[in-house]
């Protein structure tokens, strides 16, 4: 009464009363939002509220559970729109999946029994596994298929490559045929070269030796030819005297040699030169025959005597 405020006492009996009079029900969609729906007898009526989300001081007391049939279809609509080598591996995926999921749970019941720790494994968490294996799944196909492109590009440089070199190896095998015939050539000629060389040097060392005799023969010549000047310079003014002789004889003189039987010895000498200077014999009736020929004392006189 007055101003004070009433007091509350709780015992156990009442905290067991109001624990067993009110109830609150769990229901997890498939896309994972929870609603949470409780109920509370007070006075006999029965006040329901709900709530988004649960409370994080409630404790779940009962989960409904997938069964495996349903967790298999599950997993199957998941994985129909993820592309896969075969079709049967969907369905061995979805039954892993739910290997997983169910030893998760019993592996949560295990925990709960001996430490008394709830661990929840939901649909949700189903779920997830499906949608991050397709996002692996998804992640690791485009790494490979970036790697088999790269795979293809390097084949097909490597196949182009090959087709060149083969193209090149087949280039080079002929010229190497055109390569070995040339180098047979070279030593062909490298041996005609040679042996020119040496029929060179022969002959250089041959030109050496003509040139040293043909130098000692021109010392030699000239050696003769001053000799013969010399011969020359005392021989052509004897010359010039006979030619003036020669221009003074006459039928008269030739008339008188003729008529000699036995000349003297220096009219016979003479003759005898005449006679070598026209071809003839040299004794006294053959110089006695030419002098009696009528063109005698012509043939004299107009005697090529630069070219005897």
């Amino acid at each position: 009464g007055g101003g004070t405020k009433p007091v509350i006492r709780a015992d156990r009996d009442s905290i067991k009363r109001v624990r067993y009079s009110g109830r609150t029900w769990c229901a997890e969609m498939p896309h994972g939002h929870v609603v949470v729906r409780r109920s509370i007898r007070c006075g006999g009526t029965v006040i329901k509220t709900s709530r988004p989300t649960i409370q994080g001081n409630c404790t779940i007391d009962v989960l409904d559970r997938w069964p495996a049939d349903a967790l298999r279809a599950v997993g199957d609509s998941f994985l129909g729109n993820v592309r896969l080598t075969d079709d049967s591996l969907i369905g061995r995926i979805s039954n892993l999946f739910t290997l997983v999921h169910l030893s998760a749970q019993d592996h949560s019941d295990k925990m709960l029994a001996e430490l008394r720790r709830y661990n929840y494994i939901t649909p949700t968490h189903f779920l997830e596994l499906a949608r991050t294996y397709k996002s692996i799944l998804s992640e690791k196909s485009q790494g490979f298929q970036s790697v088999k492109d790269k795979l293809a590009n390097g084949l097909a440089k490597l196949d182009e490559s090959r087709n060149g070199v083969r193209v090149m190896s087949a280039a080079l095998e002929t010229k190497k045929v055109v390569c070995a015939q040339s180098q047979q050539d070279c030593e062909a000629l490298l041996v005609e070269i040679v042996s020119e060389r040496r029929v060179a040097d022969e002959q250089c060392k041959q030109v050496e030796t003509d040139s040293e005799r043909i130098a000692q023969e021109e010392v030699n010549c000239k050696a003769i030819a001053d000799d013969a000047q010399s011969d020359l310079d005392v021989a052509l003014p004897a010359l010039q005297r006979a030619m003036a002789e020669v221009e003074k004889l006459d039928k008269g003189a030739i008339s008188e040699v003729k008529a000699y039987k036995a000349p003297p010895k220096p009219v016979e000498t003479v003759l005898a030169a005449v006679m070598v200077l026209f071809g003839k014999a040299t004794d006294w009736n053959t110089a006695k025959k030419v002098l009696g020929e009528a063109n005698f004392l012509t043939n004299i006189k107009s005697f090529d005597k630069d070219n005897v």
